[in-house]
C-alpha cells in the first residue's frame, strides 16, 4: 500500500469546497507537513514516531 499515492489520490478527488482560492489546501505543503511527523518506508508505508 502506498500511503503517498494514496493521501495524494484523496486529496486531488476532493473539490475545494467551502475553501477560498488563497486557501486551497495543497499537495505539497501537506505532505511536507507530514513528513516532519512521519517518516516513509520504501514500500510507501508511513513510520509513526516513537512516543517513549
Amino acid at each position: 500500500m502506498n500511503v503517498l499515492a494514496d493521501i495524494v489520490s484523496t486529496i486531488n478527488d476532493h473539490s475545494a469546497g467551502n475553501f477560498t482560492p488563497s486557501h486551497v489546501p495543497r499537495t505539497t505543503n501537506i505532505l511536507v507537513n507530514a513528513e516532519e511527523f512521519y517518516s516513509v518506508r520504501e514500500d510507501g508505508s508511513l513510520q509513526y514516531p516513537d512516543k517513549s
